[in-house]
């Protein structure tokens, strides 16, 4: 019986443990797109880049591809920056160091027969682009590089942030 009892302590303790790396993972995500989205809040008010927000221009993605920003670069920013860009691409939380990548991306229509669609009944509508609407796709992935790899702790959170146009 104290067998089958310590085994079960043992499985709750991992469980919770898990539970709260996934936790940590998910809000870790949410925050990082808070973040971002606060930085280009910023940035549309003051019409310039933010002060400590430097490491990457989404005001200047180019149109049709993707960049990702991760904590490999970090390395040839000034002190100040590097520390700023660790702590949000790899940040520590409870002695645990989870990885952060974000992706970003901007697309449109440069194609004549992309722009007039046909929804189900045949009726024309026009296709609502990204650029149309000056939003960027940001991509927020948090992973925990477990050393085990049986339980990879992974949060992906997706949502569109506005700018205004400088182009």
């Amino acid at each position: 019986i104290l067998i089958g009892v310590f085994n079960f302590i043992i499985f709750s303790n991992k469980t919770a443990a898990t539970n709260n790396e996934k936790l940590v993972a998910i809000h870790l995500a949410k925050s990082t797109m808070e973040r971002i989205k606060v930085a280009m809040e910023e940035h549309n008010r003051q019409k310039k880049a933010p002060e400590y927000f430097p490491y990457f221009d989404l005001t200047n993605i180019p149109v049709n591809s993707e960049e990702e920003f991760h904590v490999g670069k970090c390395a040839s920013l000034t002190e100040r920056q590097r520390q700023a860009c660790e702590e949000l691409y790899a940040p520590k939380i409870n002695d645990v160091v989870y990885n952060v990548k974000v992706t970003v991306s901007q697309h449109s229509t440069e194609k004549p027969e992309d722009i007039n669609l046909k929804d189900d009944q045949g009726n024309d509508y026009e296709k609502i682009i990204e650029t149309d609407l000056n939003l960027i796709n940001v991509v927020v992935e948090v992973s925990h590089p477990d050393p085990d790899k049986k339980n990879m702790v992974n949060s992906i959170v997706e949502g569109y942030i506005s700018y205004e146009s400088n182009r």
